[in-house]
């Protein structure tokens, strides 16, 4: 999730939890990552996950599915019992994205995304999708603002790509 997203974010959270407090809602992206506690001031995201999270979530669910404690899972956050932010900082990179699947996209209702006529970035030309074709971080400035861009902050690694052909 984007910062730009983030109000939206807080929306759908308060509606899951309106729908079933037991829910459990996770949130990822730039925005946790580069503000974790911010994030978790929300008493409706219960986790976040930093960083690429592709290594992360499922662990995540799955801890949560036997109800194990996520305290030794790498880049996740949480409140704990006493309310405080637990973060624990992303270690593990995906290195190698092509080991990453494709979107299940099909098993989504894409009609109703399509029916929305909207996208992200803005321009709309029919039936289209967002996909990320890379992950880490290019240029970070190092003394202008580095609390805001830089790799160990937002818990990346160096760019990574998606070769053409996995693309095009």
């Amino acid at each position: 999730m984007f910062t730009s997203q983030r109000k939206n974010m807080h929306a759908v959270a308060r509606a899951a939890k309106a729908v079933d407090p037991s829910i459990k809602v996770i949130v990822g992206g730039a925005h946790p990552t580069a503000a974790p506690e911010s994030v978790l001031e929300d008493e409706n995201v219960d986790f976040i996950v930093l960083g690429e999270g592709d290594n992360s979530v499922v662990p995540l669910v799955r801890t949560l599915e036997i109800g194990d404690d996520p305290r030794a899972l790498d880049g996740v956050g949480f409140r704990d019992a006493s309310g405080q932010p637990f973060i624990k900082k992303k270690t593990i990179q995906v290195e190698d994205l092509d080991t990453l699947p494709f979107p299940a996209r099909h098993l989504m209702p894409m009609d109703k995304y399509f029916k929305a006529r909207m996208r992200h970035g803005g321009f709309f030309s029919g039936r289209a999708t967002s996909m990320i074709t890379s992950g880490g971080v290019s240029i970070c400035a190092t003394s202008a603002r580095p609390s805001r861009c830089s790799r160990e902050n937002l818990g990346c690694a160096r760019l990574k790509t998606l070769p053409r052909s996995s693309i095009i």
